[in-house]
């Protein structure tokens, strides 16, 4: 049961917030640290954005013939799956796109995009490795993505740690 003593006393603990909250100085972080940290997240938006247009875009006769080691005798139903397959990781990756890209005009706010694409940048490396080791793909064109895969997820991790490393430095 709410009780007006119970009111006043909430009254005056949120007046008491914005008491210490004003004496408090706003957190303002190094904006050479942080443009790093913006410019990864801008690229790497703008290629998953790019990635998964053309993904979802794109022929599964296209992805068969490229990517994959498909019989050409597989039936609809296989170019079918494939296409539908392609098409939904294109959304995937351009909604992650489109998410880092807003989010990187505040960078520190949405730390949590930039794990994910360093998290999606790990997989894909491994997913690479893993595909190739069972011979469902064209080495010769999965292979070398997965150093970009790595170094993309490196340069995140690098950009942010520098960026929040600038907050510890200062004592927050």
């Amino acid at each position: 049961m709410v009780t007006p003593e119970g009111l006043i006393f909430f009254w005056h603990f949120l007046s008491m917030n914005d008491i210490i909250n004003k004496m408090i100085p706003e957190y303002q972080p190094d904006p050479k640290r942080l443009v790093q940290l913006r410019r990864w997240m801008m690229v790497m938006g703008g290629i998953y954005v790019l990635a998964g247009s053309i993904a979802f875009l794109m022929s599964a006769e296209f992805v068969s013939l490229l990517f994959l080691k498909i019989n050409i005798g597989a039936d609809v139903y296989s170019y079918r799956a494939l296409l539908t397959a392609v098409k939904v990781w294109g959304s995937y990756v351009s909604v992650i796109g489109a998410s880092v890209l807003i989010g990187s005009r505040k960078p520190l706010r949405h730390v949590g995009l930039v794990w994910l694409v360093i998290a999606t940048e790990t997989m894909g490396a491994a997913g690479d490795v893993w595909l190739s080791s069972l011979g469902h793909v064209n080495r010769a064109i999965v292979l070398p993505g997965i150093p970009f895969h790595l170094i993309t997820a490196g340069l995140g991790v690098l950009f942010l740690r520098r960026a929040t490393s600038s907050r510890k430095e200062e004592g927050f």
